[in-house]
């Protein structure tokens, strides 16, 4: 299957479900001509979801361990490996069908919030960036900053820890970094996977299993927002923890970003 593209060099993705029309319906208005790519579309997410029902080899991170903070004294949820699935689909899809000249792809959870000129401002801030530094592999158009960012380099700035994944960008080399890290093989929250990709992850066990290697930016203003909970709640919160679960049930391919709001 090929990517529906705004442009040939732009691919865009969006990770989302088919029970949630709302959101889908939301994120699709906004990009108005540019058609994406949805995760639920992909065969890779259909692979995923069958694996996940006959049995697989993937391993959760051991999560859950003794700390004040409530996001690392718990077990994953059904939703967080249902969001680190989802992103991850898109990320291979990426790798295994774009071109080599590929300069970088989108990714947007459904309920990302655009600015006033949709996606093409996303592109124009990302081909922007290319001209600082040619290099970059990772780029949040928003986030949830949690430590002090790095650097400041006016516009962009170098990100520390940040969580929230509704709205980023890799280059191929970004991507390729990402899939090195064997990803189903550490299964854990998606938004302490991707810092601990870029930055030294505030916990040692996750920092002893994924040193960073992506050159990762961020704005100093975000571009793009998270629609309030009280819109569309919160699909991974509300679902159930995955001991809770039976190891047989399947998975549902959904994200949206509030894994730790």
């Amino acid at each position: 299957m090929s990517p529906r593209q705004h442009s040939p060099l732009v691919p865009v993705y969006v990770i989302t479900i088919p029970e949630r029309k709302d959101r889908l319906t939301h994120i699709l208005l906004q990009l108005g001509d540019c058609l994406p790519t949805l995760s639920s579309e992909l065969q890779i997410t259909k692979d995923l979801q069958r694996d996940w029902q006959q049995g697989n080899d993937w391993k959760l991170f051991p999560w859950q361990i003794q700390s004040e903070n409530s996001w690392w004294s718990r077990s994953l949820k059904l939703g967080e490996l249902g969001c680190f699935l989802s992103h991850y689909a898109t990320w291979m899809h990426a790798h295994q069908t774009q071109a080599a000249d590929l300069d970088f792809a989108i990714f947007l959870e459904d309920d990302a919030i655009l600015p006033a000129n949709g996606i093409s401002q996303l592109i124009e801030s990302a081909s922007q960036l290319s001209n600082m530094d040619s290099h970059w592999d990772l780029f949040y158009f928003g986030r949830e900053k949690l430590y002090p960012d790095i650097a400041n380099f006016g516009e962009f700035v170098r990100p520390n820890y940040s969580y929230c994944t509704y709205a980023y960008a890799l280059t191929r080399t970004g991507i390729a970094k990402l899939l090195a890290y064997d990803p189903l093989k550490k299964i854990m929250p998606l938004d302490e996977f991707i810092p601990a990709t870029y930055v030294r992850h505030p916990r040692p066990d996750v920092a002893t299993s994924i040193a960073p290697t992506l050159a990762a930016y961020a704005l100093s203003v975000d571009l793009v927002t998270e629609a309030p909970k009280q819109i569309f709640g919160s699909d991974t919160e509300d679902s159930p923890f995955i001991m809770n679960t039976c190891s047989s049930s399947p998975i549902h391919s959904f994200c949206d970003g509030a894994s730790n709001d």
